[in-house]
């Protein structure tokens, strides 16, 4: 940055006016015209007195002129018509000072800014290693103000909307590389709490999700009520200290359900704040379902917390994408199928889809249809519902891929 294009101009500007020069001409000439205008009059008045005793002790002689020297009243006349002058040139003079260097500063500060701006890519350059980042991130933040010109101006296919109780509505670009949500609102069935989806070329399958809070589940209860798969919790990490357990249900729901025939995936609770805790979390889901059968996928279950602080306040966009990465990646380099739970906001504002759309997508939204705009393989509709063999309430779910099909076991080779 060139500072001098600033500093120069606004150096000559501030010495003009803290030059006293100007202020002291100006002002010698106000009170020297002020003190002629006094003199003037005053002789002027004591004109008038002696000329009027002169004619009254001698009015047979001839009228005076004046008692004062008239030459030397017109030089007084003179010089208080130049004072007057030059005090209008001094006023028009200090005007043209203060207008010009307005257009100084004002000037100097554009080309200064110019300045800056041209600068930009030769500091980037000579910035070393750190050259790349700031590009990139230069990079991305032109794009997305690209892109919140069209949230403004596109069209609805090109914007999704979400209601926000601080800011109301939130208008947010499409991203063209995930797979927009295929469902038909109209044919989603809500028959006495489960969800049906009436569309015969799509076959669906009923589901739950348990943890250590639903207690003992008779499962065979549970496969004969209708369901077919369940999520079961393997453990969870603590959102204060960070601390990786094991839920205390897991054994006995995995092995329950195995043998009522439910099939079965796992979720993990995450609240990993690095790439490196997210692996670490797959690890730990890998050692406990090494000896079971799970054909429904893997989940990388992470969530803000609400009402209290959490270690994971601080993540960013950029870093819970990167740990949803790596977690989903080992669970793969297992067999596995990996898979991400979100709701609507969690998903839209927390995570950059773009980069996860290989997985699959668990969304949650209690409603009577879901309002996701991309695609997704189970949506957890209910977190209210019953069924025979659960005590209390448990999450209902409808999965929209016939993952047992497919067999997503770990393979003999792993």
């Amino acid at each position: 940055m060139s500072a001098e294009r600033l500093n120069k101009p606004v150096e000559i500007a501030a010495h003009l006016w803290q030059n006293k020069s100007i202020g002291v001409i100006a002002s010698f000439v106000h009170i020297r015209r002020n003190k002629l205008q006094e003199h003037k009059e005053t002789n002027t008045e004591f004109g008038y007195e002696y000329l009027s005793s002169l004619n009254a002790a001698e009015p047979d002689l001839p009228q005076k002129a004046s008692a004062p020297d008239q030459r030397r009243m017109d030089r007084l006349s003179d010089e208080i018509k130049m004072l007057r002058a030059v005090s209008t040139v001094l006023l028009v003079f200090i005007a043209i000072l203060c207008i010009a260097t307005a257009a100084i500063v004002i000037i100097a500060s554009r080309n200064a800014v110019r300045d800056v701006i041209d600068s930009m890519p030769e500091a980037i350059e000579s910035s070393g290693s750190s050259s790349e980042k700031i590009e990139l991130e230069l990079s991305q933040l032109y794009k997305s103000l690209e892109g919140l010109g069209n949230v403004v101006y596109g069209n609805a296919e090109d914007r999704i909307l979400i209601n926000d109780s601080t800011y109301g509505e939130i208008w947010i670009p499409t991203l063209k590389e995930v797979e927009k949500n295929p469902y038909d609102p109209a044919l989603f069935i809500n028959n006495d709490g489960v969800m049906q989806y009436a569309d015969s070329s799509v076959k669906t399958f009923r589901g739950i999700d348990v943890s250590n809070y639903q207690g003992e589940i008779d499962w065979k209860r549970v496969k004969a009520s209708g369901i077919d798969f369940a999520m079961i919790r393997v453990g969870y990490r603590g959102y204060s200290k960070g601390t990786v357990l094991i839920d205390e249900s897991f054994e006995s729901n995995m092995k329950g359900a195995a043998e009522a025939g439910v099939d079965v995936g796992v979720y993990f609770f995450s609240q990993a704040t690095t790439v490196q805790e997210a692996i670490e979390e797959a690890w730990t889901v890998i050692d406990c379902i090494k000896d079971y059968d799970i054909t429904y996928p893997v989940v990388f279950d992470w969530e803000i917390i609400f009402g209290e602080a959490a270690r994971t306040d601080s993540v960013s966009v950029a870093g819970l994408t990167q740990s949803a990465v790596a977690f989903c990646d080992v669970i793969e380099s297992k067999g596995y199928k990996a898979m991400i739970y979100f709701n609507k906001r969690l998903g839209l504002l927390k995570y950059n889809l773009a980069d996860l759309n290989k997985y699959g997508f668990w969304y949650a939204q209690y409603y009577d249809v879901p309002e996701f705009y991309y695609k997704f393989d189970m949506w957890q509709y209910s977190c209210t519902g019953t069924v025979d063999g659960v005590n209390g309430e448990v999450d209902m779910n409808i999965c929209f891929t016939d993952y047992a099909a497919s067999k997503n076991t770990v393979q003999s080779s792993s």
